[in-house]
């Protein structure tokens, strides 16, 4: 299984984190994840308002827990080659960098923004942006 998607004009996809991986990533998630849930209970807050709690969750996460989710979501992502001469893949686990000098920060926190939803959106429904319980009111 994998899911496609584009960003900056490249195709990039990626396949399913395994069940524990997953389960890791999670548990580092979850602060974030409530800072989302906090969202929704509150009215009227501007753009900028609204991504302080976010913001406040990422940035107290340990320097070793946000480099585990971004490896993880990255190590499973690959970028098609130009003409479509097959996929490559962006994360070098041994050289610990990306493999691509154009995905700056922007592309790769979308890219893993991505891979959590379409890896955890069934483990937080409803507190990912973009999830079907998010983008669906409940009943």
């Amino acid at each position: 299984m994998s899911d496609e998607f584009e960003l900056g004009g490249h195709k990039y996809r990626f396949t399913k984190i395994d069940a524990r991986r997953q389960a890791h990533v999670a548990r580092r998630l979850v602060p974030v994840v409530s800072s989302l849930a906090d969202l929704t209970k509150v009215d009227g807050l501007s753009d900028l308002a609204a991504l302080a709690p976010v913001a406040k969750a990422v940035a107290s996460m340990p320097d070793a827990d946000f480099d585990y989710v971004l490896d993880v979501c990255l190590s499973v992502t690959q970028r098609e080659q130009a003409g479509g001469t097959g996929w490559a893949p962006i994360w070098s686990e041994g050289a610990k960098q990306i493999m691509f000098s154009d995905i700056d920060l922007a592309v790769m926190m979308q890219i893993v923004a991505k891979v959590i939803q379409g890896n955890l959106g069934n483990f937080f429904p409803g507190n990912l942006p973009g999830s079907s319980a998010a983008a669906s009111p409940a009943p």
